[in-house]
């Protein structure tokens, strides 16, 4: 399950749930008929899952892929030696209902666009990959995309059990072999922008969501000084180091 680029749980069907509205329920669901995934305490809806009309539960909007087993087993592993709990990173929405364009024009509307836009911007940075000073002093570029961060969380856990090299490639390179030090590196550096653009993002978006008119929104664009009290405690934090 991925939210703006940050892996935030790995499922299998067992974790499918569907609500009983008579008794106001989540049960265990088929996948054809799942309208959530339930995982760490928090429920979880992608696109592909069956309308849910129930109200009264919150839960995160996700994109799903599939994986195979031995990267499912390593995407739990790296999880579960994960030093922040992934909840505190990415906090449960309820869903908005969307505003059709050809509607008029209202502050809600704007804000929704805004949030959008700043949400592909937040999406394609990290995509874009990261900027890494490797052992030989010098600066290499790695993109980012879905598949490369479960890979590079891959190659990360065998770093950490042997010093052999392991291959790997810059963004648009061949492969070649890197020292375990190299993709300690990568990850770490991999990890930070992840966590800082989307604990960026979603500062933004309270904050864009607290303005009261249209001009206001307007004006807000991605990499701007977010008001102190929009930023959470991780962003506080992250801004400092």
């Amino acid at each position: 399950m991925i939210n703006d680029q940050l892996i935030v749980g790995v499922i299998t069907t067992d974790n499918l749930r569907k609500v009983q509205p008579k008794h106001g329920i989540v049960v265990f669901a088929k996948e054809e008929d799942a309208q959530l995934a339930e995982y760490e305490g928090l429920y979880y809806r992608a696109n592909w899952m069956r309308q849910l009309d129930y109200v009264g539960i919150n839960y995160v909007l996700v994109k799903t892929i599939s994986i195979t087993e031995e990267e499912y087993n390593t995407l739990v592993e790296a999880i579960e030696t994960h030093d922040e709990p992934i909840e505190e990173i990415i906090e449960p929405v309820v869903e908005e209902v969307p505003v059709n364009p050809e509607d008029e024009v209202t502050l809600e509307y704007v804000k929704e666009a805004k949030i959008n836009q700043m949400s592909k911007i937040c999406h394609d940075t990290i995509v874009n990959g990261v900027d890494v000073v490797l052992d030989d002093g010098l600066s290499h570029h790695f993109s980012l995309t879905v598949e490369d961060q479960i890979k590079i969380q891959a190659l990360a856990l065998k770093a950490q059990t042997g010093n052999k090299p392991l291959p790997w490639h810059e963004d648009n390179k061949p492969c070649q072999f890197y020292s375990a030090s190299d993709i300690m590196t990568l990850y770490n550096a991999m990890e930070q922008m992840q966590v800082y653009h989307t604990t960026y993002f979603n500062g933004l978006k309270m904050y864009i969501l607290s303005l009261d008119n249209i001009e206001d929104v307007g004006a807000v664009f991605y990499g701007m000084e977010i008001p102190v009290e929009y930023q959470s405690d991780v962003l506080k934090y992250l801004l400092v180091q």
